[in-house]
């Protein structure tokens, strides 16, 4: 059987120091992609003039008249685009190992029902430390066809198998629906993204090999400048309610509740106004987690335990 054929879409805003390192890595893939889709969302910093020098066909720039936070309007109009099988993505400040699109063509080849994929993955913390990807540890190294309560299940317990590097997903698919939250968010929206596709798609193949390395000490990290949405999350509940069954429905309530927590820790730690810590928290079949966080939360001073605790997390 032949190899399935990707398209690859990149957004850029402002990431001119890392963008040919992110393209580079997909050029050296062992199996080419048909096309590399960089999305430009008005740039000022260069980084579409480095694209631009590259003389492969395969990639083009597509520009954005208005800027979108997190990159999600330029991945849906990536998406649009795309005319290979699959599309996979890639942020412009991270890079692939050369073997990924094969290893997610032999998958995809192994699981053809599958719309859905993706893959072990690494981040670089800087001062030369490393570390792989919590659902790695957890799983094991083997693949697997995921249902959809295997990864909200794993997802809930805080082993997330997706990641934006690492996600390939089929573009007839992909195409049928605004993949990415575009203007709901500034930051998050890529989580929103997966469990949407997987509990459309009723789950995803996973592969144990290392798609990516993610870099945490790059420039612009909205991570770094945006607080996450408290309310994006429990929409998303109330949009797949009719997409899953019962037993999927209350697994999705706990794994957002830990989105929710993690949000609320940082508005906590910034000191950022959002209203009662009780109303954040979807209770029903998840009560004594909701209860023990709305109370913790509300613990004067915790906000120098919190940093503290974070810090020792990354």
């Amino acid at each position: 059987m032949k190899s399935y054929s990707f398209s690859v879409v990149i957004p850029l805003y402002n990431k001119a120091p890392y963008i040919c390192r992110a393209i580079d890595s997909v050029l050296r893939q062992t199996l080419k992609p048909v096309e590399i889709i960089v999305i430009d969302d008005c740039s000022t910093d260069g980084g579409p003039d480095k694209v631009a020098a590259y003389a492969d066909t395969r990639i083009r720039i597509v520009n954005r008249d208005v800027p979108g936070p997190g990159g999600y309007a330029a991945r849906n109009l990536g998406v649009l685009q795309a005319t290979g099988e699959w599309i996979a993505f890639l942020d412009a400040d991270d890079e692939w190992h050369p073997g990924h699109l094969e290893h997610m063509s032999m998958l995809l080849k192994k699981y053809p029902k599958a719309r859905v994929a993706s893959s072990a993955r690494s981040f670089d913390l800087g001062d030369g430390k490393q570390r792989h990807d919590a659902f790695t540890k957890y799983f094991g190294n083997r693949d697997a066809f995921l249902t959809v309560r295997d990864y909200l299940g794993a997802a809930a317990k805080g082993y997330n198998a997706m990641g934006t590097n690492s996600v390939c997903i089929q573009r007839v698919f992909a195409q049928e629906f605004p993949l990415f939250p575009d203007g709901r968010t500034r930051r998050g929206g890529d989580r929103y993204a997966w469990v949407h596709a997987v509990a459309k798609a009723g789950g995803l193949a996973w592969s144990p090999h290392i798609a990516s390395i993610s870099y945490r000490n790059t420039e612009n990290m909205v991570s770094r400048t945006e607080l996450p949405s408290l309310t994006l999350y429990k929409e998303m509940v109330f949009e797949l309610q009719d997409h899953l069954a019962h037993y999927e429905l209350s697994a999705l309530k706990k794994y957002v509740n830990r989105l929710q927590r993690g949000g609320l820790i940082e508005y906590k730690v910034r000191k950022a106004p959002c209203g009662s810590y009780s109303q954040h928290f979807l209770w029903k079949d998840d009560v004594v987690f909701s209860l023990f966080w709305t109370c913790v939360l509300r613990i004067p001073g915790l906000g120098a335990l919190l940093i503290y605790l974070k810090q020792r997390r990354h």
